[in-house]
């Protein structure tokens, strides 16, 4: 009851951002659970916007991110990749271009680990910047087109 309370008490705005990162969530994680990975990446590549300095100043990744974490909690299998695709196509969205980064890495006992974040002007933007360094980046899926 509390959670609903909270949720009514956000302005409508943040609702909307919400939904909307809910439903991009749910799309990325039925994407990737049912449609192969060659038949899909070539739709990565964003569209910016022409005046990404006035939507950065805006707010919109700092509200974008934080609708992206929120929603994720709501979604069964909401991995660390459907976050960051999530995250990255709603910023292109709203005329930012982030950059979607996979890392690998082994763990303590040896065993492979992958892992999903996403950087905005060379900084972490959505997952933490202590991945960025265990992890080593595998060269960039979908670069920014100049």
């Amino acid at each position: 009851m509390r959670r609903i309370r909270k949720f009514f008490g956000l302005a409508p705005a943040r609702r909307l951002l919400f939904f909307r990162a809910w439903g991009t969530l749910a799309k990325w994680r039925v994407t990737l659970w049912c449609v192969p990975f060659l038949r899909w990446r070539d739709r990565l590549q964003p569209v910016c916007g022409v005046d990404e300095k006035e939507a950065a100043s805006s707010g919109v990744l700092h509200d974008t991110v934080w609708a992206v974490e929120r929603a994720s909690g709501y979604l069964p299998g909401a991995t660390c990749l459907v976050r960051a695709l999530a995250a990255r196509e709603l910023l292109a969205r709203s005329g930012l271009c982030a950059e979607l980064r996979i890392g690998v890495a082994h763990d303590a006992r040896g065993r492979f680990e992958a892992h999903a974040w996403l950087e905005y002007e060379g900084r972490v933007v959505l997952g933490s910047p202590d991945d960025a360094t265990r992890f080593a980046p595998l060269p960039l899926l979908m670069q920014r087109r100049q």
